[in-house]
């Protein structure tokens, strides 16, 4: 070998070396650089729908409507149902839906300020680069369980998050460079969006949305119709609705245009009773300050099977206030009432201790020192035909039957409702005319009392004779002055009524001993409350409350239900006269909703003696609320099927 030849071999071989030692140089470089920002995952989960910040209705009651007062009325052709529009404004809040998905996780995370979202709600992510802006991914989950994305360890991601707040999949942007979406016109619109980058593996990146779109809401709130709605034609004025194209990186809307559609009230509300709703989405709520809906028609069928056509020249009504604000719902309520005609009340109760209200009669010789139940119902915010009236009706007529032996001769005149209580002593006349009274369409409610034993007996024939049960008795259940008795849980205008839901709650027994009946026929009976009291362990059977189903009788087992001597407030007894209104002067008996803070208004007494584990005075009785509602109760009765209204049908069965 020359040297020329072994000096070229030297240089291949040293050029070989340095380049493999450059090459594994090189790959084990490479191989730092992946060991310091390896794979790794991103892990993201949703803590919730962020509400409006600022919720104007937060320090209301929750018991109470959270309406902005702004309310008009307006005349219909039917001189019997006025149209009432309420304009609202509230936060979105998950629970308001009323599909199957609701459940008791969509709480409130008060410290937060957010409403969880339910379960199996459906979200999109979109994940990005954030130095270069490059897309990486998407992935569609599911609120409550974690989502993984793999990701490179160090490196920083922008990331955004779009839901429909239902179960509804949710589509990929067709250009993902610059990603867009429309605002659907049929459901929410939620969106989240920030910068995270995957440090420490497993770490989970809280997804908190927030409203992108806003709700305007119609409603037709039949509640105090007293009637069905068989059909209707509303629509809105002009084109308010509008939808957008939603830049997903910017978090703006790109663009809105306007949007018609047709009002079908096909939503059930869950928390008003006999309220329908219609739902819309906004991508721009600014844009809406107020809207108008014209109604066409609205054909009613009452309890009477009477159809009426409420609207003969189309109106148009204005709803407004909106703050413009994402995230709220804007309400406009259609409320229909019903506007009664004046009744008569005959009052049956001798003159011993009238000032008691016992029957809720006027004082006899100075109507200024009545009790409390009778300036109730003669409070026209109760009973009126006032803007702000509970029960739409017209003045009632009162009439006074003080007289044992008298009520025949007044019952024979028709009144629209008879109360009878203390003290009372009936003859045959007068039972035999009670039951034909009833019979005809007459509208009762009798309260026994066992502190006279004679009144309570004289009363045992007229039970047996109405019920046409040989074997019913009325006599003392072994309770006394301050008794508790649970009421049941029936959803009716009695429970349920205009003046407060009573369910599960309690009535209290006044002076004297409970009265229960016993043998009724239970398929002809509603039963409110029975003979066992709460406070006590006594064993009693019977019922203390209770209402017939085919006739307009109703029967509470305590004459002094009513009573309450002052012209209203509380009277300070744990044990003696229960009926309890509002006094705006006396602070303890303030209505915790401003709305009905006002003299007259019935409200619950601390009550109840000591026993069965109960305090002293620790539980509520709504004796006032009950009575107030059995007046609505009452009143609407008269109206349909009344004694001077037709009577009762062959099929009747109670409203």
């Amino acid at each position: 070998m020359n040297y020329t030849t072994f000096s070229r071999n030297l240089n291949i071989l040293v050029f070989s070396l340095a380049l493999i030692t450059l090459t594994l140089f090189s790959c084990k470089k490479e191989e730092n650089r992946l060991e310091d920002g390896g794979l790794t995952k991103l892990v993201f989960t949703v803590s919730g729908v962020k509400e409006s910040s600022n919720n104007i209705f937060a320090s209301l009651p929750t018991n109470t409507e959270a309406v902005i007062p702004t309310a008009q009325h307006q005349k219909l052709n039917s001189q019997k149902v006025s149209l009432q529009t309420i304009s609202s404004t509230e936060d979105i809040k998950a629970p308001l839906y009323n599909s199957s998905a609701t459940t008791s996780k969509q709480t409130k995370n008060k410290l937060a300020a957010l409403v969880t979202m339910t379960e199996g709600y459906e979200y999109r992510i979109l994940l990005y680069n954030a130095n270069t802006g490059a897309y990486e991914t998407t992935v569609l989950a599911t609120a409550g369980t974690t989502v993984e994305i793999p990701a490179v360890k160090n490196r920083e991601y922008k990331y955004y998050a779009y839901a429909y707040n239902n179960t509804d999949d949710i589509p990929v942007p067709t250009n993902l460079t610059d990603p867009t979406i429309e605002t659907p016109t049929d459901k929410d619109f939620l969106y989240a969006s920030g910068t995270c980058s995957a440090n420490e593996e497993g770490t989970p990146i809280p997804l908190i949305f927030s409203y992108k779109t806003s709700q305007i809401v119609l409603k037709i709130d039949s509640d105090r119709l007293f009637g069905e709605i068989i059909s209707y034609d509303i629509e809105f004025a002009d084109n308010y609705l509008n939808k957008g194209e939603f830049s997903i990186k910017n978090g703006t809307l790109n663009s809105t245009t306007t949007y018609s559609s047709s009002i079908s009230f096909n939503e059930v509300d869950t928390t008003q009773s006999n309220t329908r709703i219609a739902r819309f989405y906004v991508a721009d709520p600014s844009a809406i300050t107020s809207y108008k809906v014209k109604v066409n028609s609205i054909l009613v069928k009452f309890p009477n099977e009477v159809q009426e056509e409420l609207i003969t020249t189309p109106q148009e009504v204005e709803f407004d206030t909106f703050s413009g604000e994402l995230g709220k719902k804007f309400t406009g309520t259609l409320k229909l009432w019903y506007n009664f005609a004046s009744r008569t009340i005959l009052h049956v109760t001798r003159t011993g201790a009238d000032a008691y209200a016992y029957a809720a009669q006027p004082h006899i010789s100075n109507i200024s020192l009545s009790g409390a139940a009778f300036n109730m119902i003669n409070e026209k915010r109760n009973y009126g035909n006032l803007p702000n009236s509970i029960v739409r009706t017209g003045n009632f007529v009162h009439k006074r039957c003080s007289v044992n032996g008298q009520m025949s001769d007044y019952l024979a005149e028709k009144p629209d409702i008879t109360i009878i209580s203390v003290y009372y002593r009936m003859d045959e006349d007068d039972r035999t005319s009670l039951v034909d009274y009833i019979n005809q369409g007459g509208v009762v409610l009798l309260m026994t009392d066992g502190s006279v034993p004679l009144d309570r007996d004289a009363q045992i024939d007229f039970f047996r004779t109405l019920f046409n049960e040989p074997s019913i008795n009325v006599a003392n259940n072994s309770y006394s002055a301050g008794a508790l008795y649970k009421l049941s849980n029936i959803d009716d205008e009695i429970l349920n009524g205009p003046f407060g839901d009573v369910r599960g709650k309690h009535w209290g027994e006044d002076a004297s001993a409970t009265q229960a009946v016993s043998n009724l026929p239970e398929n002809d009976i509603t039963l409110y409350s029975e003979a066992k009291a709460a406070n006590g362990t006594a064993a009693a059977t019977g019922a203390t409350m209770f209402k017939h189903k085919r006739k307009h009788f109703f029967w509470i087992g305590d004459g002094g239900f009513l009573s309450n001597h002052l012209a209203n407030g509380i009277y300070n007894s744990n044990t003696i006269e229960p009926f309890a209104t509002v006094n705006t002067a006396i602070a303890a008996s303030r209505h915790p909703d401003p709305r009905y803070n006002y003299n007259n208004y019935p409200i619950p007494k601390p009550y109840g003696y000591t026993g069965n584990g109960i305090a002293a005075g620790s539980t509520l009785v709504y004796n006032s609320v009950i009575f107030a509602n059995i007046m609505s109760w009452a009143i609407a009765n008269a109206e349909f099927f009344g004694i001077n209204t037709g009577g009762l049908p062959a099929d009747y069965v109670d409203l």
